[in-house]
């Protein structure tokens, strides 16, 4: 599992690393209505499925949050809107499938360009921490 995280959080650092502001981010929010379905059901469609989906679409990385009760939420990371612009029809389709296979309805989508970012550990620059400290 730790060889895992540290493989995700490296992903997750150099992701936001090249080109931050040049990235384009969508989130999804999803409530789960089948009786059956589950969080662990969810999950594992994703990793197995959606996940290598959206990679394969141009996406630079993807993360399935569990928002609620009975809501969960899909952010995705690409390198550009123009890239993401391109598989549109792609993620509308892969969108349609995952609400019959999680047994979720999509309830809400917003997307839009990562104008800032940081990380634990990252530099500060001294103008900028003398001003918070």
């Amino acid at each position: 599992i730790q060889v895992w995280r540290d493989y995700h959080l490296k992903l997750y650092y150099n992701t936001l690393i090249e080109g931050i502001n040049m990235s384009f981010i969508t989130i999804s929010t999803w409530r789960i209505t089948g009786e059956t379905e589950t969080m662990e059901h969810v999950t594992e469609l994703m990793r197995r499925k959606y996940f290598p989906g959206l990679l394969a679409l141009g996406a630079k990385h993807s993360m399935l949050v569990d928002a609620d009760l009975d809501r969960f939420t899909i952010v995705t990371i690409y390198p550009s809107r123009q890239v993401r612009d391109e598989a549109i029809d792609n993620i509308s389709a892969l969108r349609g499938e995952g609400s019959e296979e999680f047994g979720a309805e999509l309830m809400d989508a917003y997307a839009g360009n990562m104008l800032a970012s940081t990380l634990a550990g990252e530099r500060i620059e001294p103008a900028v921490r003398s001003e918070l400290f």
